[in-house]
C-alpha cells in the first residue's frame, strides 16, 4: 500500500514539475554579462550586373516609316506635297559606361507624294550624333532612350501643273537642323551579342537654307514622327561568349556512355570461386 502511494506521488510530481519550471522567471545573469540582442538579418547585397557595354562597338540597322508635318516654305507645308515615307539606315556606337552609349547615325529614304500632288518626288538624307541610355543592365530585354541632333537634307521635285499651294514650294534642296531627335525603344536579345526590337521616334527641327527660287525668310519648323524596327550587333560580346565548361562537357559525355552501354556491361557479374564451390560439393557427397 505504501508502495502504491509513493508511486502516485512520483507521477504527480513528474507532471507538475515542468509546469512550475515554465512559470518561473529565468535566473539572473552573472555581473558583467548583458543579455544577447537579436540582430536583424539585412540580407546579402545583390551583386552588380557584369559590364557588357563599356568599350563595345554597337552596329545597328534601322528601318522605319514616318509621317512629316510642318513647313517647307512660308506658305507651303510638308503635308501639301508628301503623305509619308520610308527610310533605312544604320549607326555605329561605342559604349561609354554600362548604361551610356555614344553613336553616329545616318539614314536615307524616299517620300510618297500627297494626293494633291501627283508629280511630287522627294528624298531625305539625315546624319547626326546622339547619346543612348540603357535602362537595364545584363538582361535579355533592353529598354532604351536616345537623344540626338542631326543635319537633314530634303530634295524636292515637282511639275508645273499643280495646285497653288504646291506651286508655292520651289523645287530644290532644303537644308535643316534637327534640334532634337528623341527615340524610345526596347531590344530583345535571344543570344549574346544580337538583339532586335521596335522603337518610336520624333525629330524636331527647322530649315536653315533653301533654294534661291523659294525666296523664304525666317524659320520653317518641321517634325517627323516615325515607327520602326532596330537590329543590333555587338561583335565584342559575340567574340567573348562563354565557352562550354570542361567539367560539364566531360560529365555529359560520361552520362551518354552510361546510357548507351548495354545492361550486361553495367550489371556486376558474380565471380565463381572454385575453392568455395568444391568443399560444398564434397560435403554433399558425404566426404
Amino acid at each position: 500500500m505504501r508502495f502504491a502511494q509513493v508511486a502516485v506521488c512520483l507521477v504527480v510530481f513528474a507532471f507538475a514539475a515542468p509546469r512550475v519550471a515554465l512559470g518561473q522567471a529565468p535566473p539572473p545573469l552573472p555581473p558583467g554579462m548583458a543579455p544577447e540582442e537579436e540582430v536583424e538579418d539585412e540580407g546579402r547585397a545583390t551583386p552588380r550586373a557584369a559590364d557588357e557595354r563599356s568599350g563595345h562597338f554597337m552596329i545597328r540597322g534601322a528601318f522605319k516609316g514616318f509621317l512629316p508635318v510642318g513647313y517647307v516654305a512660308e506658305v507651303g507645308s510638308l503635308e501639301d506635297v508628301f503623305a509619308g515615307g520610308f527610310v533605312g539606315g544604320g549607326s555605329l556606337g561605342i559604349g561609354l559606361s554600362p548604361s551610356l552609349e555614344l553613336d553616329a547615325e545616318g539614314t536615307y529614304g524616299l517620300l510618297a507624294a500627297a494626293g494633291d500632288c501627283d508629280s511630287c518626288e522627294g528624298s531625305l538624307l539625315v546624319a547626326g550624333l546622339g547619346m543612348r541610355a540603357h535602362l537595364v543592365e545584363g538582361a535579355a530585354l533592353d529598354p532604351w532612350i536616345r537623344f540626338g541632333m542631326a543635319y537633314r537634307r530634303l530634295a524636292f521635285e515637282r511639275g508645273s501643273d499643280e495646285v497653288a499651294n504646291v506651286l508655292s514650294i520651289a523645287p530644290g534642296d532644303y537644308h535643316g537642323i534637327d534640334l532634337a531627335q528623341i527615340s524610345l525603344g526596347a531590344d530583345f536579345a535571344p543570344v549574346r551579342g544580337f538583339g532586335f526590337g521596335p522603337f518610336f521616334e520624333v525629330d524636331l527641327g527647322t530649315n536653315v537654307a533653301w533654294p534661291d527660287a523659294a525666296g523664304s525668310t525666317g524659320t520653317n519648323p518641321y517634325a517627323y514622327f516615325a515607327l520602326g524596327i532596330n537590329i543590333t550587333l555587338d561583335p565584342v560580346a559575340m567574340a567573348s561568349a562563354p565557352a562550354k565548361p570542361v567539367a560539364a562537357s566531360q560529365a555529359a559525355t560520361a552520362l551518354e556512355d552510361i546510357t548507351a552501354a548495354p545492361k550486361s556491361e553495367l550489371a556486376p557479374q558474380p565471380e565463381k570461386r572454385a575453392d568455395i564451390i568444391r568443399p560444398h560439393a564434397e560435403f554433399a557427397n558425404g566426404r
